[in-house]
């Protein structure tokens, strides 16, 4: 079987794997765990994920929690130079 890849939120694609209701487990299971976790208050908490990306400089998003389960997702926003038109 194929070798799983490492939990990576630097992915742009794990993020698309991300959908609402998804659990806290299944979320660290895709994108690794956050840089931090802020604690919202009223089973509310949010997952920050930030750093480094080759290519993006300092990117950062999160996903916010209600009672364990995803309700808002805000992905990074990855700037993909290979995507630059270049004119000669």
């Amino acid at each position: 079987s194929e070798p799983k890849p490492e939990p990576n939120w630097r992915d742009k694609h794990a993020w698309g794997l991300i959908k609402e209701a998804m659990s806290t487990e299944k979320v660290k299971a895709i994108l690794g765990r956050p840089a931090r976790v802020d604690d919202l208050g009223n089973g509310h908490q949010k997952f920050v994920y930030q750093g480094d990306v080759i290519g993006s400089g300092m990117v950062s998003g999160n996903i916010e929690f209600y009672e364990n389960r995803v309700y808002d997702i805000h992905s990074p926003n990855f700037y993909l130079f290979s995507l630059t038109c270049h004119l000669y």
